[in-house]
Order: structure tokens, then C-alpha cells, then sequence
């Protein structure tokens, strides 16, 4: 193959080294939610085809209802995936608990399973795709950042980098929150930004249950998934979320963290509280602040600034993990336990960063490089 992949730094130091991993296949599109089963479909083999593991867990999502119209909504979401072709159940609080016991099934309406999804190390599959293209003869060449592009007769001719200059037929960007950034440079708005998002890991729980699936509760803006030793990844999404690099991702940002804001978390972490109560019971071990890369809906953007020519010079690739059905307001309720006075240690940590280098991928098809 005559395909080059070009890294910024090195693969997964944007935001894929710091994901939490859920895998989920439901979305509003069709076509996004038949990409997605594709996907996993990759992940079953992927282990048997590059040797690489991924720590690959198909334990299934639950999706939980904690009120009648979003037991509405889990009725409408069957529908649309059975027209889809993708497995949901609708089942009862009862059946809620028993497939994730943790859980205070008290007020709970129903809940949706998706059997077929699961939870996934983000760097190591990453990692094990890289290898599966290296053996098909893709080139992926790290520590190289693109500069500019040459465009002839509206499109791209060369990839300006800091090894050189490539020729290339076809161009994709999929550069995440750089996106941005790069498709300034050729004249159209690619609407790629990030936000911080927060998560934490806790201590183990006693007793955990083994292959739990992982967990929703879009009232309450959580999620959950299981970790290593009976520990919980739990994370959610938070009123004003702080955007990030509005002005530019900053320096050479790569690998790194934001400052923990707990003050911040502490509505999501009470509610998780209320959501399964056996974490008021125990510690936080880790807290992750770090940039979350998504596209912002075409809906908020003026469609003659958001659409890409049909004879642009570039592709454009990137996901969102963010519906927008699902930011929905917090309660703002308190509740004991699960705060900041509970955890010993989160004051020692707070405003800790962690420092390494970020991901900027460029593909070029049909290329040639030279040094000049």
C-alpha cells in the first residue's frame, strides 16, 4: 500500500491514552451505529490477527431509566436499534440489578442492556490497529508535525511537514482537536473542539461482581466502568463544562493532564453516591482531568461555515461520543458520602499535571516524500 499515517508525537498521547473505554453502538445515525458494529467485530478478532491484546471485555452496557420520559426514551431507543439490526433489551429494575448488583434500584423505571458492547483499553487497541496496518504495509511515521499544504486546482498536492515535504492524491485529517487548527490552514472550518472532562478511579470495591457491564444513568449524568482489581471508573458529564484551547491547544500539549477540579466533580460524585451507595464506602485512587475531543453539532453552526465542498481537497475524520439528548440538567441535589471530606488525599493532589507529548494524525494516500 502507498498509505502514510503522520504523528504529531506518537500514537494515542492526545486523548486516547487517558479515554476511560467504553464502547457503546447506539447512535442517532444509522450509519454511525452500523460503523460501530463493525468495530467491534474488529475488536473480537483483533487479538488473533496482529497478536496484540486490547484487553477486550464484551460484557454488555445498561442503560439505566430513573424516570418515566427516560423510560420513554429506552422504549424509543429499541425500536431504532431493532431498525438498526442491533440487539437491546428492555428490562426491569429487578433485572437491572441483578445484571449490575451494585446499583440502588430504588425509583429506578426500567433500564436498556445492549448485550454486544463492552469496555475496551483505549491505548492498547490503538496500538494493536497500528500493528494490523503496519502489516498490510501502511507507514506510519511518528515525531512528525504537519506545517502546511500546498493546494493546486482545489486540492491537495503536498503535505508540508518537519521531515519534508509529501506528495500525496488523498489527504484525511484526523487530527481530533487539532483538526481545527489544520483545516485553517486550507480555508474551511472543521467544527473539532474539546472540553474538559473529568473521571475517577476508586479504590477496590469489596466483593466486586466480576464481568460487570458498564453503566449508564443519563439523569444522572453518570457512567461507570469496571477496572482491574475491583476497582470502578466512574465519570459523567458536568454543568459548564470548561472548553479547552479555545484559542489554540497550548505549547506542544501531548500526554498531559488538567488540574483536578473537585469542587467541579462533587455534583456527579454525589449522585454516583446515590446511584450505587457502596461507593460512599470507599476511596478515590486516581482522578483524571483531561481534554475530551468532539465535534460540535451541525445544528450550532452555520451550515455555510460547517459544510465541506463536495470537491474539497481534504476528508475529514472524527466521532463524537456526546448526544445531545443526554445533557440534561443536574438535580443539584446533595447528598452525604462520595464528597471531597471522604477521600483522604484529594487535596494533596489537586492541581497535580502530568507531562508527556500529543497526537496530530495526518493520512496521506498515493504519497511520496522528499526533503527539501
Amino acid at each position: 500500500t502507498d498509505i502514510v499515517i503522520l504523528e504529531k508525537t506518537a500514537l494515542t498521547e492526545g486523548a486516547t491514552w487517558h479515554a476511560a473505554g467504553l464502547v457503546g453502538q447506539l447512535r442517532s445515525s444509522r450509519n454511525t451505529t452500523r460503523m460501530l458494529q463493525k468495530s467491534i467485530a474488529l475488536y473480537d478478532r483483533i487479538e488473533a490477527e496482529t497478536g496484540m491484546g486490547v484487553d477486550w471485555k464484551k460484557t454488555g452496557s445498561l442503560r439505566l431509566a430513573a424516570s418515566k420520559d427516560r423510560m420513554l426514551e429506552v422504549h424509543r431507543l429499541a425500536t431504532m436499534a431493532k431498525s438498526f439490526g442491533l440487539e437491546m433489551q428492555v428490562i426491569s429494575p429487578d433485572e437491572a440489578e441483578a445484571l449490575f448488583p451494585l446499583i440502588d434500584k430504588t425509583g429506578l423505571e426500567g433500564a436498556a442492556f445492549i448485550p454486544e458492547d463492552g469496555h475496551v483499553d483505549p491505548a492498547s487497541l490503538c496500538q494493536a490497529i497500528a500493528t494490523g496496518a503496519r502489516q498490510k504495509g501502511v507507514s506510519i511515521r511518528q515525531g512528525v508535525k504537519v506545517l502546511d499544504f500546498a493546494v493546486r486546482d482545489g486540492r491537495v498536492t503536498e503535505v508540508h511537514t518537519s521531515d519534508g515535504i509529501y506528495t500525496a492524491e488523498t489527504v484525511t485529517i484526523a487530527a481530533g482537536m487539532w483538526s481545527h487548527a489544520l483545516g485553517k490552514k486550507l480555508g474551511i472550518v472543521i467544527p473539532a473542539c474539546a472540553v474538559e472532562h473529568q473521571y475517577i478511579v476508586t479504590e477496590p470495591i469489596p466483593d466486586c461482581p466480576q464481568n460487570l457491564p458498564t453503566l449508564r444513568d443519563p439523569d444522572r449524568l453518570v457512567y461507570y466502568k469496571p477496572d482491574a482489581g475491583g476497582r470502578m471508573v466512574i465519570g459523567g458529564y458536568e454543568d459548564d463544562t470548561l472548553p479547552f484551547g479555545e484559542t489554540g491547544i497550548p505549547g506542544e500539549f501531548a500526554r498531559q493532564l488538567l488540574p483536578e477540579n473537585l469542587d467541579r466533580f462533587s455534583p456527579l460524585a454525589e449522585n454516583a453516591g446515590k446511584v450505587t451507595p457502596i461507593v460512599n464506602e470507599v476511596g478515590v485512587r486516581t482522578v483524571i482531568n483531561g481534554p475530551f475531543p468532539l465535534m460540535v453539532p451541525a445544528e450550532t453552526v452555520s451550515p455555510t461555515v460547517f459544510s465541506t465542498p463536495p470537491d474539497s481537497p481534504v476528508s475529514i475524520a472524527s466521532s463524537t461520543e456526546l448526544t445531545p439528548s443526554l445533557m440534561v440538567p443536574s438535580t443539584g441535589m446533595r447528598s452525604p458520602g462520595f464528597t471531597r471530606t471522604r477521600f483522604p488525599g484529594f487535596t494533596e493532589r489537586m492541581g497535580t499535571t502530568f507531562s508527556a507529548p500529543s497526537c496530530t494524525s495526518v493520512a496521506t494516500r498515493g504519497c511520496r516524500s522528499s526533503r527539501r
